[in-house]
């Protein structure tokens, strides 16, 4: 059975914090994204880990490519984890013929995804990407990783991220200098399923589960206690504004009233909400709200073929033929 590449698009956001307690303002600078994977690449960051849970979990960017003249980076994303199973391998030709694949105490089981870039010249802090979909690499975990280096970055080469103030001048007439604090941020591009569904009525339930104050036991021995209810809600109305024409837009309507929802019941902030719903095709879908992140989960998918696949070489290379159609698919 063909199994296809499924990849999900996401917008990129390099955010430039204001700085200063008295008298925050933005430092003004001309620096992109393209800044900061060029510096990833050229200060060593490729060699690089991020430890994490115990020093259970690594989390790398062992490959960055930066392109100036075709205005992309492609990269590659590792998530190890120390304490997996040891894997097994059969022999096809002889299915009782195994082999374990041990391995040191000190070595960890990698899950890699290829992540490309699209840059755009003209919004230099705004970018689209495309991640390969694979379990525990997520784009909430890319983007974790990316900060933590980028805060790493920052501190190691303090003179290479300062910005001019937007008004205030040194001794010599001349803009005075500040530290910049950036953080990557990122937003799904919304599936149109969702916004579909939502508009054509196909929405089928939404529920989200509430905790229940002191309760009795089920029981008479007291062993089984309830501790929440699931609450179903059915969609009335319309979300979407009929004056909102991009997917953007749509996904704005979307979020408000779900907002809506919470700023109506405050003991709901938090909270995660199921979405049910029917596709074009007839199928039945699941998307999630996620108050926390005010993030919509049904990200924008497309596929490639499974012919794109090819096994991982020592030492790592990019898969070029899956980066330069993930780049293609990029819009």
């Amino acid at each position: 059975m063909d199994r296809p590449v499924v990849i999900t698009h996401h917008e990129l956001v390099l955010e430039i914090k204001q700085t200063g307690r008295k008298n925050p303002v933005t430092p003004l600078t001309r620096i992109s994204i393209f800044d900061i994977f060029s510096k990833l690449q050229n200060k060593g960051y490729e060699t690089k880990d991020r430890r994490f849970k115990d020093n259970r979990f690594c989390g790398l960017l062992p490959i960055i490519s930066v392109s100036a003249s075709k205005n992309r980076v492609d990269l590659m994303l590792c998530l190890s984890d120390k304490d997996a199973d040891n894997q097994i391998v059969r022999d096809f030709d002889n299915v009782q013929n195994i082999r374990p694949l041990t391995r040191k105490d000190t070595e960890g089981v990698d899950s890699i995804a290829h992540v490309v870039i699209s840059l755009d010249k003209t919004t230099p802090t705004v970018s689209k990407f495309a991640i390969e979909r694979k379990t525990g690499l997520t784009p909430r975990f890319f983007i974790d990783t990316l900060n933590y280096f980028l805060k790493d970055l920052i501190a190691a080469y303090p003179d290479e991220f300062k910005g001019n103030h937007p008004t205030d001048k040194d001794s010599k007439g001349n803009p005075k200098k500040l530290p910049l604090k950036l953080k990557f941020e990122y937003e799904s591009v919304l599936s149109d399923e969702i916004v579909n569904a939502f508009e054509k009525g196909r929405v089928k339930d939404v529920l989200f589960h509430e905790k229940l104050p002191q309760s009795k036991p089920f029981d008479p021995y007291g062993n089984f206690v309830p501790n929440k209810r699931t609450v179903h809600l059915d969609v009335q109305g319309k979300l979407i504004n009929q004056k909102s024409r991009t997917t953007k837009e749509k996904l704005s309507d979307l979020k408000a009233g779900f907002k809506g929802v919470i700023k109506g019941n405050k003991s709901l902030k938090g909270t995660t909400f199921t979405i049910k719903f029917q596709s074009e095709s007839g199928q039945n879908q699941t998307a999630y709200y996620d108050s926390t992140y005010d993030e919509l989960s049904l990200a924008k998918k497309t596929y490639l073929p499974e012919s794109v696949k090819e096994p991982i070489k020592k030492p790592l290379t990019l898969n070029q033929e899956l980066c330069n159609k993930m780049f293609l698919q990029i819009k």
